[in-house]
């Protein structure tokens, strides 16, 4: 399990879920914590943006975040 965080630096992208979208422009920050997920880049401007992984302990009964 791992502790995702991605910031926006260029361009638009649709960070999609299984509960629904958002589209991320620069600056817009995600924490993304052990959920399914997809990007979508679909406008004809390259999109940049910094992503770091950390290690997580997984969730369970009884965990906190």
């Amino acid at each position: 399990d791992t502790l995702d965080y991605f910031v926006m630096l260029k361009g638009e992208v649709e960070f999609a879920t299984e509960t629904g979208a958002v589209r991320l422009q620069p600056g817009d920050l995600v924490v993304n914590r052990g959920t399914m997920h997809a990007w979508r880049n679909d406008t004809d401007q390259v999109a940049v943006l910094a992503a770091m992984t950390v290690p997580a302990m997984p969730l369970a009964a009884g965990r906190t975040i």
